[in-house]
């Protein structure tokens, strides 16, 4: 008897587990903001002492766009679309990758962009740190 319950509890969590991380997998805010609160502080050391940035951050591809005030990392892409996160010196937000685009403010710490037929949105995560979504 307590054998099975204890099968049962664990089975119960190793199901939620998976629920959780396919969620995240399939919610590309949800998984840059997890890549910020894990690393949101050493990278920002790093951008601000321009030591450049450590190797192991917990993924192995990413690119990285440094313009002036703002360094971007493209976490992931599907189809035409660009996911990440960018870090602004200022506090400002940009569209990606500092493209001359008017930003419109569409909600509390929310924006959009268009430009050339392209388009995207930015979000505040926290402080410096901005969340952004491109399409082409």
């Amino acid at each position: 008897m307590k054998r099975s319950v204890l099968y049962i509890a664990a089975m119960i969590i190793a199901t939620s587990l998976c629920i959780v991380v396919l969620t995240v997998s399939f919610m590309p805010r949800a998984r840059v903001s997890l890549f910020v609160m894990f690393n949101g502080e050493t990278l920002e050391q790093a951008i601000k002492s321009d030591e450049g940035i450590p190797a192991n951050i917990g993924y192995t591809a990413f690119n990285i766009w440094a313009n002036g005030d703002m360094t971007e990392f493209i976490l992931f892409s599907y189809g035409s679309s660009y996911y990440g996160c960018y870090y602004s010196r200022s506090g400002a937000p940009y569209a990606f990758q500092n493209a001359v685009a008017e930003l419109i403010k569409t909600g509390e710490n929310r924006w959009e962009w268009s430009a050339d037929g392209n388009c995207g949105e930015t979000l505040r995560i926290r402080g410096n740190w901005y969340y952004f979504e491109a399409k082409f």
